[in-house]
């Protein structure tokens, strides 16, 4: 009987033992959750924000797997830009060996080009009307300026077919100017001539037929004779001309 007893109490202990310890566990557990800061909302997004993204090859779960299949996707992107620097490679070597041959158009625009305004300006000197193409009265093209306009249709190729005309200080005077010419060629040439009329500051020295003549004839007149001397001692003045 004693011994039941002592049984007893030894279990009685041994409970109250156990529920002291399983309380003591619960009540540390309960004060490691409630002293645990939970990460608010913006400190994840920061974290996610400063995480590296992983490329397609690095993404893979396992280690073996990230050596050997990212090794791999990293070796296609290196044999592309191998492929690629192989195919300028070829070009230049190409390129080089068929030199000058393909290099001469180039050059040829390249040393032509300098002289290209030069030569727009010479042609637009050459095509363009002044107010001596005009008669001062009606306002029409003179002899001269019909010739003119004449040897710009005729003559000129198509990508050079402009009728200049100069700009007068008078707009009226330049859209008559303007439509006279257009008159003139429409009447002369109609459309299949296709020319532009279009206005240049350019003002060259052009003077009419019968001015140019009369100064080349001035010019003449005011020269003196010329004298061819003769030698001592020569029969002829044929003799002094050949040294004979």
């Amino acid at each position: 009987m004693r011994n039941l007893k002592t049984l007893i109490t030894f279990a009685t202990l041994s409970l109250v033992l156990i529920g002291l310890s399983e309380a003591q566990e619960s009540s540390a557990y309960t004060s490691v959750i409630n002293f645990t800061k939970a990460p608010t909302a913006q400190e994840v997004i920061v974290v996610e924000e400063d995480a590296e993204m992983p490329c397609d090859s690095c993404e893979l779960s396992t280690t073996n797997a990230r050596t050997s299949f990212g090794n791999g996707k990293h070796m296609q992107r290196w044999k592309k830009i191998h492929a690629k620097a192989k195919e300028h490679a070829a070009t230049v070597t190409a390129r080089n060996n068929a030199w000058p041959k393909p290099f001469d158009c180039a050059d040829r625009q390249l040393y032509t080009s300098m002289w290209t305004p030069m030569i727009d300006k010479g042609f637009e000197e050459q095509c363009v009307l002044t107010s001596n193409h005009f008669d001062p009265i009606t306002g029409k093209l003179n002899t001269f300026g019909n010739h003119t306009v004449a040897g710009i249709m005729n003559n000129m190729p198509q990508a050079r077919r402009t009728v200049f005309i100069h700009r007068d200080t008078d707009a009226q005077l330049n859209q008559k100017r303007m439509s006279m010419v257009k008159e003139t060629i429409n009447t002369f040439y109609g459309t299949n001539k296709l020319a532009k009329i279009e206005f240049s500051n350019e003002l060259p020295v052009k003077l009419r037929g019968a001015e140019a003549e009369k100064i080349t004839e001035l010019w003449y007149a005011g020269k003196p004779a010329p004298i061819i001397p003769i030698a001592s001692g020569t029969e002829s003045l044929d003799a002094t001309v050949t040294n004979n």
